[in-house]
């Protein structure tokens, strides 16, 4: 079978079918700040104009007659941001107002762009400005920086920051002995005297979790291509581990460069947070897939035979775009489907394929994940089995299968379960399933460590069922209780309330969930348990004279337990409708009041209130009475 490249090439847009001239396709024209507006100058019949090209719309452009030196539209919002010698304008394209101006700096600018939706950031030969969209300050000065610092740049392309805003760093070109070198200067924002100069054509900041971390690093990624023809990429972290993590290991590695290629240079870098892979663009329109963590380099293609100068995020399938000279708006993509086969089949790089397929729960490997996991489990090496099936992607092996296999095997001297072992494992990772909280609750049950449960569950390490609520049941009904309410295990929960005593939260309970239960039968349980929250319960019952259980049975009920006196009152307020149904038990509990003194003190009260003389009417026990009862309630 043949392997498909693992990334997904597609043109977008043509821009000259939506009414762009290639004249005015060129660098300092065109800009791209996100993959939502791509924006022009142009200039026709003499007219400059500004048009704004929706990219998720292509059929929409917005025109307008605006002269500019630079244009730069707002990453989310129909908003254009432009400058000239008159200053700067930040201008609503839909309403065409000017929200806000600012008078020119005392430096001339010589690179500004979106750093996000609220934000312009500004760059001049002596400092770094913010200029917020909103309200009306003026841009405000952020950084101070030296002539030295970026030495004698002939021109600013790029700025970019981290996530926290603590890291900034400054791309710029040269020119110098006909090749075009490239010089960054990386800074802290909050200490001007931190800085770096480094040899690079493009960067990135971005955070990166390694496997069995807790915490983020702070990651920045550089590329470059020498005057001797050899590309190089690094990558190293920017602060140091949290207690407890592992350090980041900085890497440098070769970029491979394609063939004829030595006079190309990267122009931009993205990061797939998908798949922990990094994208560098170059001017060529070839694009290198590598590995963040570890720099591998993994797939090489050009994907435009014209020069590539605009460039951006594409948010959708979290990877590039790109605007070439002839116009062509192209997405370059990962594909899902065909990395992980790629990587094994083409790169015969098993190992990797299981690393990332676990460390980002791609597809694609599941039958690599079997195989070692059943290699592992043969040479007894339990502990690295369970490692391999914790991490496996899409939980292809977290099956109650690997339970069973884990559950049976062979236990070694001086070591802990196998089982135990890979639950461990996964608590460690995040909460269980319902089939393993089940078996990592069964030990604890077993030596009554209650305590232990109920940290799992308020850690939400367990996955409640009604399973591991009958489990727990055993040694504790209260936790049992809160583990079938999570479960939604409503008849069991309401005889947990039942046997805990919580008679008043029963009806409340039920009617949230719109659970019918069996009241009768809860009630004999209630009074079987304890008399008391049994007369509760019947007022809860019948509250609002609205019974929620048959009355008749409910006063068999009551006699049966000898309490009928204690709940009369609250029994007649559920008869206090005058329907037809209700009259003849109305009659057997106002004739009962004559007996009720002596009633519990007789041992046949029963068959005294059950059994009326002949000239008792309706016959209670008729069949035609009994009828005319039910059918009441």
């Amino acid at each position: 079978m043949t392997t498909k490249d693992p990334l997904i090439i597609k043109e977008r847009l043509q821009l000259e079918h939506v009414g762009i001239q290639k004249a005015s396709l060129r660098p300092l024209t065109v800009t791209l700040e996100s993959d939502h507006f791509l924006c022009v100058r142009e200039t026709i019949a003499g007219t400059d104009r500004v048009a704004i090209v929706d990219l998720h719309h292509p059929d929409m452009v917005y025109r307008r007659p605006i002269y500019a030196e630079s244009a730069i539209t707002n990453p989310e919002y129909l908003i254009l941001a432009v400058r000239a010698d008159y200053g700067m304008k930040i201008i609503n394209m839909e309403s065409k107002k000017e929200t806000k101006t600012s008078e020119p700096l005392p430096e001339s600018i010589l690179y500004w762009r979106w750093l996000d939706p609220g934000t312009v950031a500004i760059v001049t030969q002596k400092s770094v400005y913010m200029w917020s969209k909103e309200g009306g300050t003026s841009p405000q000065r952020i950084l101070t920086l030296s002539n030295t610092r970026l030495g004698d740049c002939q021109q600013i392309v790029s700025l970019k920051m981290d996530q926290d805003r603590n890291w900034m760093m400054i791309g710029a070109i040269n020119l110098q002995s006909g090749n075009i070198v490239g010089q960054m200067l990386l800074c802290s924002v909050n200490d001007e005297d931190q800085y770096e100069v480094i040899e690079g054509h493009a960067a990135l900041f971005t955070e990166f979790r390694l496997p069995g971390n807790k915490h983020t690093s702070t990651l920045l990624c550089y590329a470059n291509i020498f005057t001797d023809g050899t590309g190089q990429l690094t990558i190293r972290a920017l602060n140091g581990p949290h207690d407890g993590d592992k350090a980041f290991s900085n890497v440098t590695v070769e970029i491979p460069l394609a063939p004829d290629s030595d006079k190309d240079l990267p122009i931009d870098m993205q990061v797939s947070k998908k798949h922990d892979l990094i994208y560098i663009l170059t001017k060529m329109g070839f694009v290198y897939l590598h590995d963040l963590e570890s720099g591998l380099w993994l797939y090489t293609t050009q994907f435009s035979m014209d020069s590539v100068f605009a460039y951006t995020k594409y948010q959708p399938s979290d990877g590039v775009l790109a605007v070439t000279t002839k116009g062509h708006v192209v997405s370059v993509s990962i594909d899902d489907a065909a990395l992980i086969r790629y990587i094994i089949g083409v790169l015969q790089n098993s190992n990797f394929a299981l690393h990332i397929a676990s460390r980002n729960n791609l597809p694609g490997a599941d039958e690599l994940f079997v195989s070692k996991f059943n290699m592992l489990c043969a040479a007894m090496q339990y502990r690295e089995a369970a490692e391999l099936a914790a991490g496996s992607p899409k939980g292809v092996l977290r099956t109650v299968a690997t339970v069973q296999k884990f559950l049976y095997a062979q236990i070694l001297p001086n070591q802990p379960s196998p089982l135990m072992t890979y639950l461990h494992i996964l608590l460690e990772r995040g909460p269980l399933k319902k089939f393993e909280s089940v078996e990592l609750c069964k030990p604890a049950v077993e030596n009554r460590r209650l305590t232990q449960i109920q940290k799992w569950l308020k850690t939400d390490k367990l996955e409640c069922s009604e399973e591991l609520g009958n489990l727990v049941y055993d040694i504790d009904v209260k936790t049992a209780l809160s583990i079938y309410l999570k479960a939604k295990a409503h008849e069991r929960a309401v005889h947990c309330f039942a046997e805990t005593g919580q008679v008043k939260k029963i009806v409340v309970y039920c009617k949230m969930v719109s659970h019918k239960p069996d009241y009768i039968s809860l009630l004999r349980k209630v009074l079987g348990l304890n008399k008391e929250w049994g007369k509760s319960f019947v007022k809860t019952l019948v509250g609002n004279g609205n019974s929620l259980a048959d009355v008749r049975k409910m006063v068999d009920l009551l006699t049966e337990y000898r309490i009928l006196r204690d709940c009369r009152s609250s029994v007649l307020d559920a008869l206090k409708s005058n329907r037809p149904s209700t009259a003849a038990l109305k009659t057997r509990l106002l004739r009962m009041s004559f007996w009720l003194k002596d009633y519990e003190n007789t041992e046949r009260d029963e068959d005294v209130i059950d059994t009326p003389t002949r000239d008792q009417q309706p016959l209670v026990g008729s069949d035609q009475s009994m009828n005319t009862i039910e059918t009441g309630n």
